[in-house]
């Protein structure tokens, strides 16, 4: 588990570097969204997602976002 952490807080790092030299930012938005693909994948095979009772924070990822206020009315 520390290692995903570190490999976060890295990618964070390398995508506000990444803003001066764009060769790290492409780097860590690939690790990062690599990460977070394995993320989802690790919770749908553990059951993550299954429980309807489960809390609104932990169900499927797009059935728990606020909906969109655009466009404005």
């Amino acid at each position: 588990m520390r290692f995903i952490g570190l490999a976060e807080v890295a990618a964070a790092g390398g995508l506000i570097i990444g803003v001066f030299w764009q060769p790290l930012g492409i780097a860590a938005a690939i690790g990062f969204t690599i990460t977070m693909i394995g993320a989802v994948a690790f919770h749908a095979k553990a059951g993550g997602y299954a429980d309807p009772a489960t809390p609104g924070g932990t169900r499927w990822p797009p059935s728990s976002s606020p909906p969109s206020p655009w466009p404005p009315r």
